[in-house]
C-alpha cells in the first residue's frame, strides 16, 4: 500500500485529506434498507478490491519518482485518488446497494524458460577398437610378468622364502609362454583350491596393483605399444579387475 510519505516533497504540501470535503466516507445510512450482514459483506468485497488494486499499483511505482494515478486511505472510511502535480480527485461513493460487487484476482504469470535435453545415441564400437580392447589385458598381463621376473627381491618380501620365489618365477615363465589373453590373466589373479598355488596368486595380484599404480604409464610410452590412449584409459579398469578377480570378464563391463 502507497503511504502519503512516499509522495514527492512538493506534493506533500498540498492540502490534507481532512480540508477537503469531497474525501471518500463509506458509511451506512441510518434509514437503509440493507441488512447488516449483507452490508458488511458487501463492504468487505470493496475493501478487499481495493487493496487488490493498491498491490497491483505498487508493483509498478519507484520509491522516489511514484507513477500516477494511484489510490491510497488515510482512514478506514477516507479513500483519495492522487493524480499527481497538485490535482487531487476527489469521488463520492453513494450507497453500496447500487453496486454488484465480485472479487477480483490479480495474478502476473513469468515465463519458464524451456529446457532441452541432448539425446545421447548408443555408442557402437568399431572392430578396431574391439580388437583394442582384448590386445589390453594381454599386454598388462606380459608386462606384469616381465615386472615380476626383473624384482624378484619384491618376491621374496611378499612369500619369505626363496624356494617358493624360484617356483613362482618358474610358474611364471610357464604362463607367458602360453597366448595370453584375459581368461589367463583372470587365472593367475583368482582364488584357488591348492594352498601353493593360491599363494601365487596372491602375490601376483599384489605385484600388478604395485605395477598399475606406480609403473603402468612408463611402461605404456616406453613399450611398443601404439595404442597409448587406449592403455591409459582402461588402466583403471584394468585395476578394478585385478582387485575384484570373479568380476574380471571384460574391461568394458568393468
Amino acid at each position: 500500500m502507497i503511504k502519503p510519505q512516499d509522495v514527492k516533497e512538493e506534493e506533500k504540501r498540498m492540502i490534507t485529506p481532512n480540508e477537503l470535503p469531497g474525501i471518500i466516507k463509506v458509511e451506512k445510512q441510518g434509514n437503509s434498507t440493507i441488512p447488516d450482514s449483507q452490508y458488511q459483506r458487501t463492504l468487505e468485497k470493496f475493501y478487499f478490491a481495493l487493496l487488490r488494486l493498491q498491490e497491483a499499483q505498487y508493483l509498478d511505482q519507484n520509491e522516489m519518482t511514484p507513477k500516477y494515478p494511484f489510490v491510497f486511505q488515510y482512514q478506514f472510511n477516507q479513500i483519495m485518488v492522487h493524480l499527481g502535480g497538485h490535482q487531487v480527485q476527489q469521488k463520492l461513493i453513494e450507497d453500496l446497494k447500487k453496486y454488484d460487487y465480485q472479487q477480483q484476482f490479480y495474478q502476473k504469470t513469468k515465463s519458464v524458460p524451456q529446457l532441452k535435453l541432448s539425446v545421447q545415441k548408443r555408442k557402437g564400437f568399431s572392430t578396431l577398437e574391439q580388437k583394442d580392447s582384448k590386445n589390453i589385458p594381454k599386454n598388462y598381463c606380459k608386462a606384469i610378468i616381465s615386472y615380476a621376473q626383473k624384482n624378484q627381491t619384491l618376491c621374496q618380501e611378499i612369500l619369505r622364502e626363496e624356494l617358493k620365489v624360484a617356483k613362482f618365477i618358474e610358474y611364471l615363465t610357464s604362463q607367458k609362454k602360453k597366448p595370453l589373453n584375459i581368461r589367463v590373466f583372470k587365472a593367475l589373479l583368482q582364488q584357488c583350491d591348492d594352498p601353493l598355488q593360491d599363494e601365487f596368486n596372491r602375490t601376483f595380484r599384489i605385484i600388478s596393483q604395485i605395477f598399475i599404480k606406480k609403473y603402468a604409464i612408463n611402461y605404456i610410452y616406453n613399450s611398443k605399444i601404439v595404442q597409448h590412449n587406449w592403455h591409459i584409459r582402461y588402466r583403471q579398469q584394468i585395476f578394478k579387475g585385478i582387485r575384484n578377480p570373479k568380476r574380471f570378464s571384460h574391461i568394458k563391463k568393468l
